[in-house]
Order: structure tokens, then C-alpha cells, then sequence
């Protein structure tokens, strides 16, 4: 499975010239694993018109969606245990349509 995300990763990357650069990063969530509150910090490409932070579960559906605001490079978006219940998900970066890349972070 991870391969086939790597490759998604990697089609999305060729799909969108601008991000080749290696400007725009997703971070490890910390700290992981958490149970009350956890922190995400992610960088954008300058240009990037939609970005959003997604979260999945392990079977690939999407249980939330975070939009980041618009013209902010970086920053950091916290997530409460409580909108979750415990267990091991997947979290990616997703800058106008391409999937950037991918975490996994664990609630106890």
C-alpha cells in the first residue's frame, strides 16, 4: 500500500510543475501518538490556490477535511482527540488537487 501511495504522491507532483520545487512540505504531526491535542505544520508553495489538510482512515476514506487559509506559507493546525476516536490514521497535504504527501499519526 505504501508504494502505491508513493507513486500517487509522486504523479501528483509531475501533474503540477510548480511544486517540483520542494517549497511546499507536510510535517510529522507532534506529538504522535497523542490523546488530547496534536499539531500539524505544513509549508505551501507561494502560488498554491486550494491546500487542505485531509485525514483518513486506514482503509483510505476521508473522515476530515481542513482547509488552510489562503496566503499563509506556512503554518500549523491543531487537531483535538476528541474529533477522532482512537486509533492510527493517515493525514495529507493536498495543494490544488495533488496529493503533496502523507503521515500517519496515532490517537491513544
Amino acid at each position: 500500500k505504501g508504494d502505491n501511495r508513493q507513486n500517487t504522491n509522486q504523479q501528483g507532483l509531475g501533474n503540477n510543475p510548480n511544486l517540483k520545487n520542494g517549497s511546499a512540505k507536510l510535517y510529522q504531526n507532534s506529538p504522535n501518538p497523542f490523546n488530547q491535542e496534536t499539531e500539524i505544520a505544513y509549508r505551501l508553495n507561494a502560488d498554491a490556490q486550494e491546500a487542505a489538510i485531509s485525514i483518513y482512515d486506514l482503509n483510505g476514506a476521508q473522515l476530515k477535511r481542513y482547509s488552510l487559509p489562503k496566503g499563509n506559507v506556512t503554518g500549523k493546525l491543531q487537531i483535538s482527540a476528541y474529533e477522532l476516536s482512537p486509533g492510527m490514521y493517515i493525514y495529507a497535504l493536498i495543494i490544488d488537487g495533488a496529493m503533496i504527501d502523507s503521515k500517519r499519526m496515532v490517537l491513544e
